[in-house]
C-alpha cells in the first residue's frame, strides 16, 4: 500500500526520526572492562531501539455502524482514516474521532445528544478493550490473522545451544528488519510502524558507518537470528489495507471491555502497569513511587503527547538496558548476573541492564480470546546463559512451544542418533515484529517492552498445521 489517507495531523506526529544506531555494529572480542564511552553509546543504541518501538503506528479506517445511525445522518461521509501510535490507547484518540468524523456524520441534534461514555469500538465483531495499547490489539486483531505475513517455521538449529558464526552478524539494525533475499539489506531504511505506510522521508535510515573506532556493544541474539529475516520486514509491513474498526454510538459491553472509555482511566491503568511492570523487574515499586510527581506526569504526557525525548528522559530510570558487552570470553558464565546477583540501582541513577533485573516482566496473549498468560521469567538461567524467548515460552505453553529433548544415553546402545528438535506450533509477535526464538529474554524485556514497561508477545498458531508438518 502506497498511501493512507490521513483525517488529522496525528498523522505527521505519529512517526520520527530516531538517534544514530551506529552502536548496534557487532563488536570486537575484547577483555577489558567497557570504557565511558562505550557505556554512553550502549545507552544511545538502547534508546535508538526503544525509540523505534516508541515511533511506531497504525493505520486505521474508522466507520461508523450503519444500524446505529439516525435517519438524519450523513451518510456521504464513509470513513475517516488516522495514523494512530502504536503506544497511545483508544481513548485518546476518541476525541479526533468525534470532532472531525462523528459530529460530521451526526446531525445536530443527534451529535449534542450523544454521550461519549456511550462510544466503543470492535474489529470483526469483536469489542477492543481500551486499556490495551493500539499496537496490541493491531497485532492481536489484526496481523496475527494474516496468513501471508507468517514468517517459515523456525529451523531446528535456531532452537539449538549451537553459537552463532559471528562472521554472519549484520553490520546494522536495519539489516535485521529487511530481508536476506534483499541485494543490499544493510542499506534499507527500517519502518517506524509495523505497517510501513507514508512518505519514504518519514523512515529512519539505520546504517552503520564504514570503519569505527572504538569498540562497540555486542549485537543481541534477537539480531543474529536470520529466523524471521527470511520472512521479510516485520509483521504488517505489506498489509495493504488499513486496519478497518467500527464506531459503535450505543450499548457498549461493559462486561468485556472492562474499563471506561475516559482518559484518566487510560493513566491510571497505565501507571499501574508501570508500577506492576517495575515490581516484576526489581521484587518492589520504588523506582515508580520516588518519582516526583512531575515526572510521573512525564511520563504519561509522553505517551499522550507521542513525545519520546520527553518519555524517555523519565523511563530510562525505569527500564534496563540491554546487557553491556562481556569482558572475557572465555565462559558463559561470564556473559551475564546469575539472577540472585541482580542490582536495583546505579551510579547515574539509571535502571541496570536486561539480564540484571529480577525477572522479566511478560505477557503472553493467547488466540481464541483465551485469558492472558503471565509467569516468572528470570532473564538467565542457574548455569548463567541468558534465557531464550523459547525457553520462556515452552516453560508456560509446553504443547504450542514444545522443549528441546533431552540427551539420554544407554549402556547397552552401541549408538546413538540425536532426536531432531520439535518445532513449534506458533509464532511470538511483539511490536508487530515476528520475533526469532533464540532472542534472549532480557533483551526483549530492555528493548521492546511497550510503554508501560511490558513485553506483550502475541501467540500465532501455524496457519496449516499439517502442511507445516510435512516440511
Amino acid at each position: 500500500m502506497s498511501r493512507v489517507p490521513s483525517g488529522s495531523s496525528a498523522a505527521s506526529a505519529c512517526m520520527r526520526q530516531t538517534p544514530s544506531t551506529s552502536s548496534f555494529a557487532p563488536s570486537t572480542s575484547s577483555h577489558h572492562s567497557p570504557s565511558p564511552a562505550d557505556t554512553a553509546a550502549h545507552a544511545l543504541a538502547s534508546a535508538a531501539t526503544r525509540s523505534l518501538v516508541f515511533a511506531g503506528s497504525v493505520p486505521i479506517e474508522v466507520v461508523i455502524a450503519q444500524g446505529e445511525l439516525p435517519p438524519a445522518a450523513d451518510r456521504a461521509v464513509e470513513a475517516y482514516y488516522l495514523q494512530a501510535p502504536r503506544i497511545a490507547y483508544l481513548p485518546l484518540v476518541l476525541a479526533q474521532v468525534r470532532k472531525y468524523f462523528l459530529d460530521l456524520v451526526l446531525d445536530d441534534n443527534s451529535a449534542a445528544s450523544l454521550r461519549t461514555d456511550d462510544l466503543w469500538f470492535d474489529a470483526d465483531d469483536t469489542p477492543l478493550k481500551w486499556h490495551w495499547p493500539i499496537g496490541l490489539l493491531y497485532d492481536y486483531h489484526h496481523v496475527a490473522h494474516q496468513p501471508s505475513l507468517l514468517p517459515p517455521r523456525p529451523r531446528a538449529p535456531s532452537l539449538s545451544a549451537t553459537p552463532h558464526d559471528p562472521s554472519s552478524l549484520p553490520n546494522s539494525l536495519a539489516s535485521v528488519f529487511a530481508p536476506l533475499s534483499s541485494p543490499s539489506a544493510a542499506d534499507l531504511s527500517f519502518p517506524s510502524s509495523s505497517a510501513a505506510l507514508g512518505d519514504s522521508s518519514s523512515h529512519a535510515t539505520l546504517r552503520a558507518p564504514p570503519s569505527a573506532a572504538a569498540p562497540r556493544p555486542r549485537t543481541p541474539s534477537s539480531a543474529r537470528s536470520a529466523v524471521f529475516l527470511e520472512g521479510g520486514v516485520g509483521a504488517g509491513a505489506t498489509s495493504g489495507a488499513p486496519w478497518r474498526v467500527t464506531l459503535h454510538l450505543r450499548d457498549p459491553p461493559a462486561e468485556q471491555l472492562l474499563v471506561s472509555n475516559r482518559v484518566e482511566d487510560a493513566r491510571a491503568g497505565f501507571m499501574a502497569m508501570v508500577k506492576e511492570a517495575d515490581y516484576v523487574r526489581y521484587g518492589n515499586t520504588k523506582r515508580v513511587t520516588n518519582l516526583r510527581k512531575e515526572q510521573q506526569d512525564n511520563l504519561w504526557e509522553g505517551v499522550l503527547q507521542n513525545d519520546f525525548d520527553k518519555y524517555w528522559n523519565v523511563a530510562s530510570k525505569l527500564v534496563p538496558l540491554p546487557a553491556l558487552p562481556s569482558t572475557s570470553t572465555s565462559t558463559s558464565a561470564s556473559r551475564s548476573p546469575t539472577p540472585s546477583s541482580f542490582t536495583t540501582s546505579s551510579s547515574d541513577g539509571r535502571a541496570p541492564d536486561g539480564n540484571a533485573v529480577r525477572t522479566v516482566p511478560l505477557r503472553v496473549y493467547l488466540p481464541e480470546a483465551a485469558p492472558v498468560v503471565q509467569d516468572v521469567v528470570q532473564p538467565v538461567q542457574q548455569d548463567g546463559t541468558p534465557t531464550t524467548l523459547h525457553q520462556a515460552l515452552s516453560a508456560l505453553l509446553p504443547l504450542l512451544f514444545p522443549p528441546p529433548p533431552t540427551s539420554s544415553s544407554s549402556s547397552s546402545s552401541l549408538s546413538f542418533t540425536p532426536t531432531p528438535a520439535p518445532l513449534p506450533l506458533a509464532h511470538a509477535l511483539i511490536q508487530g515484529v515476528y520475533v526469532p526464538l533464540d532472542a534472549e529474554i532480557g533483551w526483549l524485556g530492555a528493548c521492546m517492552p511497550g510503554a508501560d514497561g511490558w513485553v506483550a508477545a502475541v501467540v500465532v498458531l501455524v496457519e496449516d498445521e499439517e502442511e507445516e508438518r510435512g516440511r
